[in-house]
């Protein structure tokens, strides 16, 4: 009879021990996915105001300069690129920072156009939001290593295996 007890013992201690590993994974995964909504948001943002400054440029450049076309397809790719596609995400999102970059060098042949307040709102804007999207693609990348480590370690491993965890992406942005 103590044999029984000891067994049932060793499996509830088991199933304890494995459902605070369910448990930790399950909130890693809820934070990864909190983190990236906010990424998210930020991308959506940028790709609007880079809407309002492809706009302010037709109105002094034209439609047909090289860069204003190139920022206006990096902005398409942003818009399309799948929200849940950390690395789509990625790519198009270094592109336009990218583009962004050219597109203010651009701006210092206008004159006219650097000194209007529109221009300088949405400079300063696009710059505020690739700071906080610095931070948070910090924090993001921290909680996805945790995550994945979490998953490929032992004895955690073994619940995210049976169970289907899979690792996530990190993400990749490069700043100017």
């Amino acid at each position: 009879m103590s044999l029984n007890y000891i067994l049932w013992g060793g499996v509830a201690v088991a199933l304890v021990w494995a459902g605070g590993i369910y448990y930790r994974l399950i909130k890693l995964r809820a934070s990864i996915d909190d983190s990236w909504d906010d990424i998210s948001s930020i991308l959506k943002l940028r790709v609007e105001l880079t809407t309002r400054l492809i706009t302010l440029f037709k109105k002094y450049v034209g439609t047909h300069h090289e860069a204003l076309e190139q920022i206006f397809l990096l902005r398409n790719e942003g818009i399309y690129a799948s929200p849940l596609d950390t690395e789509a995400q990625a790519f198009s999102s270094g592109a336009l920072a990218k583009g962004l970059e050219e597109v203010f060098e651009l701006a210092h042949t206008y004159p006219d156009l650097k000194k209007t307040p529109e221009f300088l709102e949405i400079q300063n804007a696009l710059q505020k939001l690739e700071l906080k999207l610095q931070g948070l693609t910090q924090q993001y990348n921290e909680l996805v290593v945790k995550y994945n480590q979490k998953c490929t370690l032992f004895p955690s491993s073994l619940i995210a295996q049976i169970l289907r965890f899979s690792q996530k992406t990190l993400f990749y942005h490069s700043f100017s």
